[in-house]
């Protein structure tokens, strides 16, 4: 091998050194760097696909709310946080009227916790019984019921008894019966606590009673 052919193959040697170094020092690490580049597009990518379905997901939430919010103000008012014995009275008093059949009493009673089906917890709902006494025929006694049940306040009647109001001796029209009728209302309180104006009273039917009077009102006939 002469000089020359040794220096060639010197230079072709120190060449392929230079690529190898070339690509360990540079190009190497950048084909590294861009794999690691990849890899975070990817995880972004994913980020933002479960970003995005969130974002549906409460979209569509947000369009729900406006009637979540009527059913909660519709249960609202079916079960306020407050007894309101003069108004509930007042309310009973006119279904009765516009059912037809008169009103003997009106008797509340105190409110008791409704167990939650969890014993240890607290439900947050008391029970108000009431007890109804009214005299009218059969279908004015189903209707006021009927009324009772639909009226925007929840009650929930329990018991009903009927009896011939002619055996007790009061010359009442053919057919009349007595109705004894037992329900609940119902009252949303905080946790151990007692409804504010939820203390057992007597309301005159078709007038505003203090709150914590007590005894059984003896209603007009309406």
């Amino acid at each position: 091998m002469t000089r020359t052919h040794k220096w060639t193959a010197g230079t072709v040697v120190v060449g392929l050194l230079l690529l190898a170094a070339g690509w360990l020092l540079l190009v190497g690490p950048k084909r590294a760097e861009a794999s690691g580049l990849r890899d975070e597009a990817t995880a972004q990518t994913a980020q933002n696909a479960q970003l995005h379905t969130q974002l549906a997901e409460l979209k569509k939430l947000a369009a729900e709310l406006p009637a979540a919010q009527r059913a909660l103000d519709e249960i609202g008012s079916k079960v306020p946080d407050t007894v309101g014995l003069p108004a509930l009275v007042r309310r009973v008093s006119a279904l009765a009227k516009s059912s037809g059949v008169d009103v003997v009493s009106i008797t509340p009673a105190a409110p008791v916790s409704v167990a939650a089906a969890d014993a240890s917890a607290d439900s947050g709902l008391q029970s108000v019984s009431v007890g109804l006494s009214v005299t009218g025929d059969y279908f004015e006694v189903a209707a006021l019921l009927s009324k009772l049940e639909t009226m925007g306040r929840a009650f929930l009647v329990t018991t009903v008894s009927l009896a011939d109001a002619s055996a007790s001796g009061e010359d009442v029209p053919a057919g009349t019966v007595q109705a004894q009728i037992q329900g609940s209302v119902f009252v949303r309180a905080a946790a151990g606590a007692t409804a504010t104006d939820a203390q057992p009273g007597a309301a005159v039917t078709g007038s505003t009673a203090p709150a914590g009077a007590s005894g059984t009102s003896t209603a007009p006939a309406s």
